[in-house]
């Protein structure tokens, strides 16, 4: 074996574990932006909203659609530390029983389709962002610009891109161990 093949591995291995370990700090950070202020404000807005509707009789104009881009966000922001803590859904009972090959094979599809959802998503929101500036486009009620939130949305969908990247090198990585 030329040990010259063995050095590589050696060097980018490390390298990948230091990007997962910022990969998952930036992701518990965007999920604490996500929970503590976006989920909050959520509440708050609900809670606001019912009391000032059936007390007043007079409801916060707006509200449903600040509520529904705040919900977005929690959505995109928690979606690479929901991965990274194991809290998605996937079928546990069937997952559990797989060895060897065929839990590295599901590891490489699961990586495979989450890198195409999130690469695709976020492509697509980069590519359109000139578009929705240009456009001013924004929510009906408020007219709250959207390019914020398809700001956060392409940078969640690229981190998770980034995450199951890592994964799929992973998940090889110990096949061939």
């Amino acid at each position: 074996m030329d040990p010259r093949s063995t050095g590589i591995s050696e060097r980018i291995f490390p390298m990948l574990e230091r990007t997962l370990s910022i990969l998952e700090s930036v992701s518990l950070m965007f999920h604490k932006l996500g929970t503590i202020l976006f989920l909050n404000c959520i509440v708050g807005l609900v809670t606001a909203d019912v009391v000032l509707r059936y007390v007043f009789n007079s409801p916060i104009w707006g509200s449903k659609e600040v509520n529904g881009l705040f919900l977005v966000m929690v959505f995109f922001l928690s979606l690479c530390h929901t991965w990274d803590t194991g809290k998605h859904i996937r079928v546990e009972v069937i997952y559990g029983l797989l060895k060897g090959r065929f839990k590295t094979g599901v590891n490489v599809l699961t990586s495979l389709s989450g890198m195409v959802f999130s690469g695709l998503l976020a492509f697509h929101y980069i590519v359109d962002m000139p578009f929705v500036i240009r456009t001013g486009e924004s929510g009906e009620e408020l007219g709250l610009p959207f390019w914020p939130v398809k700001t956060i949305i392409a940078i969640c969908c690229t981190l998770f891109f980034l995450r199951m990247l890592t994964h799929l090198v992973l998940s090889l990585k110990n096949e061939k161990a």
